[in-house]
């Protein structure tokens, strides 16, 4: 698969007339609960020409491929991530940490990632989390509720719970999630038994939620309402913009 991958973001860069500074895996098999059915979700970061920065002319900063088979490709502009990175976008601060990379300019991806420790807002990061949780129930709540559901409303309210109890990223593996958190025995053994599920279980599989699992949802919820983790201020535009001219090689 890996080789598919590579040959399609090969193919990607001749036909968009980019270069693609970082790609990795991101969703269910970078957080460690993927299902035998769950897509590839390859995730990358390109750079243009200078030229392409300098016209007047609106421009797509997104490329996304229509998914085939099981691969799902989609990708920033060099320009969107540095903004979305500035504002702690959940998404790019763990496609930055997936343990699953695929392509990456060791020295940009470095670099990045220290501009990443240096700058990433807790609150910002916390309301990301807490509101990805909220939608996510609201959106699972309607009908039977699936195992992929299930997790995509647990997962965003640990990260949240994570982030007010030790002020650091919380980890993508859901495993070392739950277990740093230290939940007590009851509903780690539940989160177990959910994720052992998710595991072999197809996406949309559906499940009966145990009802101690759903108090404990609903819980979380209605507590981390009421939270704020630290404000910090917010690094300065000057420090993205000097990376940007130096990605670009126009530092000099």
């Amino acid at each position: 698969m890996k080789t598919r991958i590579l040959t399609a973001l090969k193919a990607l860069e001749a036909r968009e007339g980019m270069e693609i500074l970082f790609a990795c895996e991101s969703g269910s098999r970078a957080w460690g609960f993927a299902s035998p059915d769950s897509d590839f979700d390859v995730r990358f970061v390109y750079r243009r020409p200078v030229s392409h920065y300098l016209s007047l002319g609106k421009r797509s900063d997104t490329l996304t491929e229509p998914i085939v088979d099981e691969l799902d490709f989609a990708g920033w502009d060099l320009d969107k991530t540095l903004t979305l990175l500035r504002a702690s976008n959940p998404s790019l601060l763990e496609w930055l940490r997936s343990p699953i990379l695929y392509r990456a300019d060791e020295v940009w991806l470095g670099a990045t990632r220290q501009l990443m420790a240096d700058s990433w807002q807790p609150r910002a990061l916390y309301y990301h989390y807490l509101s990805m949780a909220k939608g996510n129930a609201k959106v699972n709540g309607r009908g039977g509720l699936s195992v992929k559901g299930a997790l995509y409303v647990l997962r965003p309210l640990l990260c949240a719970r994570w982030l007010l109890r030790f002020d650091s990223l919380p980890p993508l593996d859901f495993t070392a999630l739950y277990q740093g958190l230290g939940l007590g025995a009851a509903i780690t053994g539940q989160l177990e038994s959910l994720l052992a599920f998710k595991r072999q279980a197809l996406e949309q599989d559906q499940l009966v939620l145990s009802a101690e699992l759903a108090a404990f949802m609903a819980r979380e919820l209605n507590a981390l309402e009421s939270c704020k983790p630290p404000l910090r201020d917010k690094a300065p535009m000057a420090s993205f913009d000097a990376f940007f001219m130096k990605t670009l090689a126009l530092d000099h």
